[in-house]
């Protein structure tokens, strides 16, 4: 089945970006230090496109609640793998937890 428009399409990518992190999240529950170092590095480049890095800290959220803020900013246009995404939230979480 073909996407007819652009908010049939926007809002297939938000579920299925959520379907992701459900698995995202299953298999890195516990980020490991090496993500969130390279959480820290990628954070100030990727958010930093779109965001003051003081708003990006002045969120507080689990992992789960990164990924999915994540998948939201991909729908707008953020561009990051699945093992970046990863390594931000991990980052995010372990410094700014909810």
């Amino acid at each position: 089945m073909a996407v007819r428009n652009s908010k049939t399409k926007a809002i297939a990518v938000f579920f299925v970006s959520h379907a992701i992190a459900l698995v995202i999240v299953g298999c890195w529950a516990a980020p490991t230090a090496e993500q969130i170092a390279r959480g820290a590095q990628l954070v100030p480049d990727v958010c930093t496109r779109c965001h003051p890095l003081s708003k990006v800290h002045s969120h507080k959220d689990d992992f789960a609640g990164w990924i999915t803020l994540t998948n939201r900013m991909r729908t707008h246009g953020a561009q990051f793998t699945d093992a970046d995404q990863a390594a931000i939230a991990g980052y995010l979480a372990k410094t700014q937890p909810k």
